[in-house]
C-alpha cells in the first residue's frame, strides 16, 4: 500500500520559510511503523506539475492537509487525484475539515476526514484500510458510506508528546524555502529556517480563534530535552540556524521555557530564535534565559489597546500587563513585536485611538496590524452568522475567509488600520517613516503619497 502525504499549492503568491510540520509528524509515525510513504510539499507547484506528480507517484492512499484559506486548492488537488485514479483513498485533515466535515463529505470526493491530532488516528486508520477492516472502529474520523455520514467518536489527546518521532525533515528540500530576506538585521538574512512546535493546544478561549476548540482546550508540552534533541538534529543534519517556536502558547510553563533555554546553551547550539507569547505569561527571569539562548524577538498578541475590546474578545489580559511585558522584554534586550487587530466587535474611532495611545506608550520595535477575519469554529463565526454576514455555504465558494464587517464597513476598517500603521511609523521618526514610504512607493506610488500626506498633516497639527 503506497501512501502519499502532500501539502497543496499555496493560495497566495508567497513562499513559506520552512517545511510544513503537520504532514511531517504524521509521516514520521507511519514511517516508524513500516508503511511505504512519501511526503511532498507542493507549495510552489502549478497544476500541471501537480497532475504529473500524482500520475507518477500513483498512490493507493492520498493524505492532504487543509487550512480554511487553502481549502480550494486542497479540494482541487483531491479532485485531480480522483480523476487520475478513482480508486485512490483520499484523506484530509486540518482545522477546516475538523469544523466543516459534513459539508466537505457531502460536496467533495473525500473518503475520510481526520479530526484534530492526526498521528495516532492516521496510524490506526491506515492499519484498518490495509487489513480491510471496519472504519467505524477507528476513533477520531468521519466518513461517508451509503450516503450516510458516520462519526467515530473523539480520540483522547496524546499526553506524552515526547513519544512522537520528529517530523520527517529528510523529505523536504530546505534550500527551496524562502530565506529571511526581509529580516531587519542583515546577519539573519539567508539563514536556513525551521519551525519547531514544543507544545500543543491552548487553554484560553479568544473570540476570534479556533485553536482552543481544535485542541479541545487541552495544553500539553514536550520536555526540554526532547525539544533540544530536535534542535540538535536540525542544527547538525540540516544546517538550520534560525528557529521559529511556533507554539500556540509557548510560555504557559515558565520553568519549562527556562529549561529549554538551558539545554540550548549547554549543547552549544548557536541559533537565533523567535516566538509568540501572551503578555501574562512572561517574567524577567525567563526573558533573561531566553536572551542568553539566542532569542532576538518576542511577538505579543495584544490585539488592541482598548480594554473594552480586550474584554469583548475574551482575551483575558489587561493594559497594565501589556505595559509591563513590553517594558521587561526591552530591558532584557529582546525585540518586541506587537500583533494587532482592527475590526473586532465594539471597534470604533475611540478604541482605535486607545490603541494608538498604547502603541506610543509601549514603543514596540515592529507591529503587524490585521483586519479581524472570521473562521469556522470560533465564537466570532457564530456571531457573524447570527448577524447575516455569512452562512455555512460561504465555504463552498472560492473566497478567502471574510473580514468581520457586521459593525463597520471594510472601507472604514481599512482607514482605521491605516491610522495605526501610520502613527506607528511616525513615532519612529522621519528617517524610518520615509524609508518605509520609499519601499512601498516603488510598487504603489499612490499609497506612498497617502502616507506622506498623513505624515505632513500630523506634523502641521503638532505645530499648531
Amino acid at each position: 500500500m503506497k501512501i502519499l502525504l502532500v501539502s497543496p499549492p499555496l493560495y497566495r503568491s508567497f513562499s513559506p520559510s520552512f517545511p510544513p510540520l503537520g504532514i511531517g509528524y504524521i509521516a514520521s509515525v507511519l514511517e516508524k511503523h513500516g508503511f511505504d510513504i512519501k511526503v511532498i510539499d507542493m507549495f510552489n507547484f502549478n497544476w500541471k506539475k501537480v497532475r504529473n506528480t500524482l500520475k507518477k507517484e500513483d498512490p493507493d492512499i492520498l493524505g492532504v492537509s487543509c487550512l480554511t484559506d487553502g481549502r480550494v486548492n486542497a479540494f482541487k488537488l483531491i479532485q485531480i487525484s480522483k480523476q487520475i485514479n478513482p480508486n485512490v483513498k483520499t484523506i484530509i485533515g486540518g482545522p477546516h475539515p475538523h469544523f466543516m466535515y459534513k459539508q466537505i463529505l457531502e460536496n467533495y470526493p473525500i473518503d475520510v476526514i481526520v479530526f484534530g491530532e492526526g498521528e495516532l488516528t492516521c496510524l490506526e486508520l491506515l492499519n484498518t484500510l490495509e487489513n480491510e477492516g471496519d472504519l467505524k472502529n477507528v476513533r477520531g474520523i468521519a466518513f461517508k458510506s451509503n450516503k450516510k455520514i458516520f462519526l467515530t467518536g473523539q480520540r483522547p489527546p496524546i499526553q506524552n508528546l515526547d513519544l512522537i518521532p520528529f517530523p520527517t525533515y529528510h523529505y523536504f528540500n530546505f534550500s527551496a524555502y524562502k530565506p529571511i530576506e526581509d529580516a531587519k538585521r542583515k546577519e539573519f538574512r539567508h539563514m536556513r529556517r525551521a519551525a519547531v512546535i514544543t507544545s500543543r493546544g491552548c487553554p484560553y478561549n479568544c473570540q476570534f480563534c479556533s485553536t482552543s476548540v481544535f485542541w479541545n482546550h487541552c495544553w500539553r508540552c514536550r520536555s526540554a530535552e526532547n525539544v533540544a534533541d530536535e534542535l540538535e538534529l536540525l542544527y547538525n543534519d540540516f544546517k538550520v540556524r534560525y528557529i521559529d517556536f511556533a507554539d500556540d502558547n509557548f510560555a504557559i510553563n515558565k520553568q519549562r521555557v527556562i529549561d529549554v533555554c538551558k539545554e540550548i546553551i549547554s549543547r552549544k547550539l548557536d541559533i537565533t530564535w523567535i516566538t509568540e507569547m501572551r503578555v501574562d505569561n512572561v517574567d524577567r527571569e525567563m526573558l533573561r534565559w531566553m536572551k542568553r539562548s539566542g532569542c532576538h524577538q518576542v511577538q505579543y498578541g495584544i490585539e488592541s489597546g482598548s480594554q473594552l475590546i480586550l474584554d469583548t474578545i475574551n482575551k483575558r489580559i489587561t493594559l497594565n500587563q501589556i505595559l509591563k511585558a513590553f517594558k521587561i522584554t526591552k530591558e532584557a534586550g529582546i525585540e518586541t513585536y506587537a500583533l494587532l487587530m482592527v475590526g473586532n466587535p465594539n471597534e470604533s474611532e475611540r478604541t482605535i485611538n486607545e490603541t494608538v495611545d498604547l502603541i506610543r506608550m509601549i514603543k514596540p520595535d515592529f507591529i503587524n496590524v490585521s483586519l479581524t477575519t472570521v473562521f469556522p469554529g470560533t465564537q466570532l463565526y457564530e456571531i457573524a452568522k447570527s448577524k447575516g454576514l455569512l452562512n455555512d455555504n460561504y465555504w463552498l465558494s472560492e473566497k478567502l475567509a471574510p473580514v468581520y464587517t457586521c459593525e463597520l464597513p471594510i472601507e472604514k476598517l481599512e482607514q482605521l488600520r491605516f491610522k495605526i500603521i501610520s502613527e506607528f511609523w511616525k513615532s519612529k521618526g522621519f528617517y524610518f517613516y520615509f524609508k518605509k514610504i520609499f519601499r512601498r512607493g516603488v510598487l504603489r506610488p499612490s499609497r506612498a503619497l497617502q502616507f506622506i500626506s498623513a505624515y505632513l498633516k500630523g506634523r502641521f497639527r503638532s505645530v499648531i
